[in-house]
């Protein structure tokens, strides 16, 4: 996750200095600003200017503003596949109002894993929890078409990651 940081007092007089963050670096919103001050520090009160992010959910940055969401991340998010985590908060929108950890649950709850297809993930879905109860004679009878259009409405996937809607 990264965020370019300019100032509203730089970008009114035709400048779009300054940089790119990259947001690992910061677990809390206060240290973050601190930088945001230390790199606008010609100005005596910047009106800090997110000009252009990366990795970051639309829902969790502004050009004026950052959700302390992004940061929680950082703090919290350390075992999780971020990428598939990302795609997640993008998927179910802001969360400015849910408990962090609540939100980090439910995605475990949800995730299903990065797949090429979301046929492929159908196929392997019933494969090893459905056909094993089936006998065998019957396996030649069963439509994947079927089985695919009936789980679409029961997952999401987006970029390759599969997650569960109703979980």
């Amino acid at each position: 996750m990264r965020v370019y940081v300019g100032t509203y007092n730089k970008y009114n007089e035709g400048s779009i200095v300054g940089e790119w963050l990259d947001l690992k670096q910061f677990t809390e919103i206060k240290d973050f600003y601190k930088k945001c001050s230390e790199i606008h520090k010609d100005e005596h009160d910047p009106e800090f200017m997110f000009q252009d992010y990366e990795n970051i959910p639309s829902s969790l940055v502004g050009e004026s503003w950052i959700s302390e969401t992004v940061f929680n991340i950082n703090k919290y998010v350390t075992d999780l596949n971020l990428e598939a985590f990302m795609e997640y908060l993008s998927y179910i929108g802001s969360i400015d109002d849910q408990d962090f950890k609540e939100v980090v649950d439910r995605f475990q709850n949800a995730y299903y894993g990065e797949w090429n297809t979301f046929r492929e993930f159908t196929e392997h879905m019933f494969d090893e929890c459905e056909l094993p109860n089936i006998p065998e004679k019957y396996h030649n009878y069963i439509s994947y078409d079927y089985v695919h259009n009936t789980l679409k409405h029961s997952y999401y996937f987006s970029n390759g990651h599969v997650f569960c809607t109703d979980c």
